[in-house]
């Protein structure tokens, strides 16, 4: 007799149980294992944590989403996300593309305080389906908060410093992303990768200096393919300092893929 599968009731009961939320309890595992292959199995991953196959059938094609690259990275094991500001854009990949959320964890820099109320629209829903989702973190600084942690990806939306003014004589999101990139290739497990979205223009190139930022952080394999915000129906994307999105003032957009 086929196990049967759990209703999103039960598994929202699970979530929220000391079971679920405590890794000392004694059902910690297996209640883990129950909630993750039922979110593999609902949203769309190929696989259970078990390594067991299964038939997606009703709950998605998972190989139409996986040819974008992001959602691809995003099933390939622990994602870190900095710089969120709305959380939208994890919002998109949890919940237009079915990424399994237990194993993703969206940061901001800034204080939850001071966030919209769209975002903390979307910390509520991430929040609830179990993505760990962390303010205060500094994406050039991540020992601060992660320590010894390390991801398979480590993904930055549309990285801005907020500023115009020249660090050190250089461009400040140039100094932004160097100082990313030293710190994010320190939290990388073998064969991880660390993927950056900018804008795709002369301009941007001159501020963001990808190829010098990638050798400063001892990056010697990297290139770029082109971003569609169509592929992410949920993602709103908010410039910092509440200067018009890119998204609006833009066409064209590339996602840089680094790879230590």
């Amino acid at each position: 007799m086929p196990l049967e599968f759990p209703s999103p009731h039960e598994i929202d009961r699970l979530i929220g149980s000391s079971a679920y939320r405590d890794s000392r309890h004694p059902q910690s595992a297996s209640t883990h294992n129950i909630v993750t292959n039922w979110f593999a199995a609902r949203y769309g991953a190929d696989r259970c944590i078990d390594e067991q196959p299964f038939t997606s059938g009703d709950f998605g094609n998972v190989q139409n989403a996986r040819q974008n690259h992001i959602v691809s990275r995003a099933f390939s094991g622990k994602t870190l996300l900095v710089g969120e500001g709305n959380f939208s854009f994890t919002a998109s990949l949890v919940f237009d593309h079915h990424a399994i959320p237990m194993s993703i964890t969206s940061t901001i820099h800034e204080s939850s305080r001071d966030i919209s109320d769209d975002a903390k629209t979307n910390v509520r829903k991430l929040s609830r389906v179990g993505v760990t989702v962390l303010d205060n973190v500094d994406a050039t600084n991540l020992d601060r908060t992660f320590h010894h942690q390390k991801f398979d990806t480590i993904i930055f939306q549309f990285p801005n410093a907020g500023s115009r003014e020249p660090n050190r004589g250089h461009n400040p999101n140039y100094v932004l992303v160097r100082g990313f990139l030293r710190s994010a290739v320190e939290h990388l497990r073998q064969d991880g990768e660390i993927i950056i979205t900018v804008v795709n223009s002369s301009y941007y190139d001159g501020r963001f200096r990808m190829d010098e930022a990638a050798e400063y952080a001892g990056i010697k394999n990297f290139y770029a393919i082109p971003f569609s915000p169509g592929d992410f129906p949920s993602y709103s994307h908010v410039n910092t300092n509440d200067e018009d999105s890119a998204l609006k003032e833009h066409q064209s957009f590339e996602t840089w893929i680094l790879q230590p």
